[in-house]
């Protein structure tokens, strides 16, 4: 996660509202797994929860970041503005595409963190099926 928040300080990229929901998922499943995995040495059995709740990461992640991508890539503003050929409508185009590859990126990002706290889950699952 700390990865993900230097680069967008470094591309100049602002947090939105579908990174900040992306990220709170991803916040909260990863407190699950740290609870889940403490509860291994003592009570195993109590871990499954936290463990259905990693496993909800990724999907939950994914909705949000379809609706990012949905929102993102919408250009017909561009193309109007490039159709009348309005005052600075390309070098705007270009700035919208640019803005585009670097927002879609940190999507990606957050959806690659969450994939791998999926996985964690499903980690911690088979530990609790295994020590029953």
């Amino acid at each position: 996660m700390r990865q993900v928040v230097e680069e967008m300080h470094a591309l100049k990229i602002t947090s939105d509202n579908y990174c900040l929901e992306m990220a709170v998922i991803i916040r909260e499943t990863a407190h699950a797994l740290h609870r889940g995995y403490a509860k291994l040495a003592t009570n195993p059995g109590m871990a499954e929860p936290d463990a259905q709740m990693g496993l909800l990461c990724l999907p939950h992640v994914d909705e949000v970041y379809r609706k990012a991508l949905n929102k993102l890539y919408i250009i017909e503003d561009d193309v109007k503005q490039l159709q009348s050929k309005e005052a600075d409508a390309q070098i705007n185009a270009f700035i919208h595409i640019v803005d585009i590859l670097k927002r879609h990126d940190e999507y990606q990002y957050l959806r690659d963190i969450a994939d791998h706290i999926s996985k964690a889950a499903s980690v911690l699952h088979g530990i609790v099926i295994q020590i029953g």
